[in-house]
């Protein structure tokens, strides 16, 4: 089943997540066509044993996202902090025990957005984007 798609344009890159909060990232035009059966991201990355890779994202380098954990934790980063050259990724989302990483959502205006987060008890937050830090990686505020 398709486990998650992103629009970009051939030109920019795309960064994969995986489930310790590790980025992967590659040039768009690299990757296979629609036709065909693709083809396995384990043939271009070196993901620890055990991992999988769990969501994506594709932006101008300057776009900022907002990462974040199924604990609560996270944080405002730039999509050029998610880009790197190892096979091997580069850590970027600090997980506790039992947290698992959630999909990066894009905030278009730091300084107007707003972000929601819901608890799995029905409490619902929302605070202004720019009350989270902005850093490379880390673990980022609950």
């Amino acid at each position: 089943a398709l486990q998650g798609a992103v629009r970009a344009r051939s030109t920019q890159q795309v960064a994969f997540l995986d489930s310790e909060g590790r980025a992967y990232s590659t040039p768009v035009h690299t990757l296979p066509s629609a036709r065909g059966n693709g083809e396995p991201l384990t043939g271009r990355f070196s993901p620890a044993p055990g991992t999988s890779f769990v969501t994506l994202a594709s932006a101008e380098p300057d776009a900022r996202f907002v990462l974040a954990s199924s604990h609560g934790y996270g944080f405002v980063t730039r999509f050029e902090n998610l880009i790197g050259r190892n096979k091997a990724g580069k850590a970027m989302l600090n997980l506790s025990s039992g947290s698992s990483v959630l999909t990066p959502s894009m905030v278009a205006n730091v300084a107007t957005d707003r972000i929601v987060a819901v608890t799995s008890s029905g409490n619902l937050l929302a605070i202004a984007a720019n009350d989270l830090p902005e850093l490379d990686k880390g673990k980022g505020n609950k």
